[in-house]
């Protein structure tokens, strides 16, 4: 087994590999384009009226409240089903309430604490658990409260995910296909309740869509918002880079040697791709004012998880081995998905490069790198399930014929079930 472990992470390796290789041509070639191409961007944009906004965003509210309740209610069944007993409703809201959870309300309540076990808690960002103390004013609960700020996070993370859609191409179909698969996507149980995931997926979205507009200000401001959510935010600025490095205008400048109005631009335009690294600058010095040290979060990550980096095919094959050996819920639940859902992804991405802008698949791959790079890697999947491009990936795909669609849906909404389940019985991370 442990010859089929390596087996797979060199295959890992292979497909990263050409999926770097294929970004890069791409890139050349969007270097270079005709000497005579017009300042102006040729990219025919569509956009959403602004009065039709706010319906859309309130139907994708109505959607994701009840998505959520759906999942909610149908764990329910399937759990009484598997202990073939009644479970009372407090002790089957307290099987969600796990793992990471706990850990934000806590910060929310109290802060960041130096003694216990809380002192761990510094590795666990600022941004959700200060919003689900904002809206404890309102709410007088912080459970209620995180539940409530994922699921709005959530709503305008579909919004998003749909303007963006509509931006590029003005289809309305794969928009909403996207945005269905955005909410049965097998890990999405993460977004109605009290993780950073919605939060962090919202952010990226409005990223992208301000960054395809050029308002690079807004999109900067989201992404420091973003870095100071995960520690994947950081990467954010990619989307931003590489869409001010290939405006139209500023090849072409370079192209009839304009330096003068190249630099210009890109003094104006460059620090708002800086701003994600603004926000991770911040949650250093959080780590300096609670602990007088810039990187505890990494002793802690390494000292109380065991998580330092390694190179991510490693994971891979780790994951292989420990499906093989752990007990049959962590297998399901965790590993057997986490090596599946790397391969599906960046298939994905490669087959995808052609069809989409260069920063969807330069910030997917990049992502989904770094994200599978931690040595004790638990939560692959759920880490996936923040990357915006891969939903737009995943409907392009789907778009081929209606039954790979369907039978795409179903098998995402069943996993959904599936996950949602070993996850309240202490299988899933």
């Amino acid at each position: 087994m442990e010859f089929i472990g390596e087996v797979i992470k060199y295959i890992a390796l292979a497909l990263v590999i050409l999926g770097v290789i294929l970004i890069i041509f791409k890139l050349l070639n969007e270097l270079d384009p005709p000497i005579a191409a017009p300042v102006l961007e040729s990219r025919n944009f569509i956009d959403i009226k602004r009065s039709a906004h706010k319906n859309i965003f309130l139907k994708f509210l109505l959607f994701v409240l009840a998505s959520r309740i759906l999942i909610f209610i149908s764990v329910y069944i399937i759990q009484i089903l598997l202990q073939k007993e009644i479970i009372s409703i407090s002790t089957y809201l307290q099987m969600w309430f796990t793992q990471d959870s706990p850990h934000y309300i806590d910060i929310a309540q109290y802060g960041y604490q130096t003694v216990g076990e809380e002192r761990f808690y510094i590795v666990f960002y600022p941004l959700y658990p200060l919003l689900i103390k904002a809206f404890s004013f309102l709410f007088y609960d912080y459970t209620l409260s995180g539940i409530l700020v994922s699921c709005l996070f959530l709503a305008i993370a579909c919004l998003y995910v749909y303007k963006l859609i509509i931006l590029e191409s003005g289809d309305e179909k794969l928009a909403n296909q996207a945005v269905l698969l955005l909410l049965i996507f097998p890990y999405s149980f993460f977004f109605g309740i009290v993780y950073t995931e919605s939060l962090f997926l919202a952010l990226s979205a409005m990223v992208f869509y301000y960054s395809r507009k050029k308002k690079w200000v807004l999109a900067g401001i989201f992404g420091m918002l973003g870095a100071l959510t995960k520690n994947q935010g950081i990467f954010l600025f990619i989307p931003i880079a590489i869409e001010i490095g290939l405006n139209s205008s500023l090849i072409f400048d370079f192209k009839k040697h304009n330096y003068k109005n190249a630099v210009k631009y890109l003094l104006t335009t460059i620090p708002c791709a800086l701003f994600p690294f603004v926000g991770f600058s911040l949650y250093l010095l959080l780590n300096k004012m609670v602990f007088g040290d810039l990187f505890k979060f990494l002793e802690y990550q390494q000292l109380r998880w065991g998580n330092s980096m390694w190179l991510f095919a490693d994971s891979i094959e780790q994951g292989f081995i420990s499906a093989l050996s752990c007990d049959r819920i962590y297998s399901i639940g965790t590993f057997i998905p986490q090596v599946v859902f790397f391969f599906v992804v960046i298939i994905l991405i490669i087959i995808s490069i052609k069809k989409v802008p260069l920063s969807y698949s330069a910030f997917s791959l990049i992502v989904l790198i770094f994200s599978y790079s931690p040595t004790s890697l638990l939560s692959g999947p759920r880490y996936i399930s923040g990357i915006v491009p891969i939903y737009i990936f995943l409907s392009l795909f789907t778009q081929k014929s209606r039954l790979i669609q369907y039978i795409t849906n179903v098998i995402c909404v069943l996993l959904l079930l599936l996950y949602s389940t070993t996850f309240i019985n202490g299988g899933t991370y």
